[in-house]
């Protein structure tokens, strides 16, 4: 029976504040609700019994039940799929990580499609340099605080989104002499990244790939 506990809005009031936070932090809130996790006590636990009776390491088996898995979520908590879809803009959708030798470490998240982690999402609201440098903002915010190692630095990518285009944001901090510096690294869609941007011609970049003419459009059916 579909949950009836959480409607949409409970959902987006729930997961929207973090999305500009950490992906970690939305899959946490996605997860942790009681009614995920009463779904998830059964169902992560019989989808692992159902791959088990087939031959072990049996890959297709445990395709077949995964996705079974997602797509009961889908349909019990389709609130929260309608929530996940509008919050992104129909980027991103609710997915099941699962993992079938312990079930009990199954988690929601959010699936954007793409070959690359995001840390945080950010809806602009206008194609302004303002705009792209608080998404900017964002993912050095999200950065964490411990000295970079040398070659290693600490990286933070957002998915930038306005309307039904989308960019990644890496913003990187290395180790320099003295203290630190950042860098930003441009991620669109089916084009080479763009490394190394300076921090103050970043947000009129980041506006570029974002206008109708040069941002990359999604279609959101095209990877579902």
């Amino acid at each position: 029976m579909p949950d009836q506990e959480l409607s949409e809005e409970d959902w987006m009031r729930r997961i929207e504040p973090a999305l500009e936070r950490s992906m970690q932090e939305v899959s946490e809130q996605m997860t942790n609700a009681a009614p995920v996790q009463r779904w998830l006590r059964s169902a992560s636990y019989e989808a692992a019994m159902q791959a088990s009776r087939q031959q072990p390491g049996d890959m297709q088996a445990e395709a077949a039940a995964y996705g079974a898995l997602r797509d009961d979520l889908r349909e019990h908590f389709a609130s929260l799929a309608r929530a996940v879809r509008d919050l992104t803009h129909g980027q991103g959708r609710l997915d099941v990580k699962w993992r079938p030798l312990s079930p009990n470490y199954t988690r929601l998240y959010i699936d954007f499609g793409l070959d690359y982690e995001i840390d945080l999402f950010v809806r602009l609201k206008a194609a302004s340099p303002d705009e792209a440098r608080r998404a900017l903002d964002a993912a050095a915010d999200a950065l964490p605080r411990s000295e970079p190692f040398p070659n290693r630095p600490n990286e933070r990518t957002a998915l930038v989104a306005l309307d039904d285009r989308q960019l990644g944001v890496r913003v990187r901090e290395h180790q320099a002499d003295p203290g630190r510096r950042r860098t930003v690294t441009l991620l669109p869609d089916g084009d080479s990244a763009e490394s190394d941007v300076a921090l103050d011609e970043a947000p009129e970049r980041v506006v570029q790939h974002l206008t109708p003419e040069a941002g990359s459009r999604v279609d959101p059916q095209s990877w579902m």
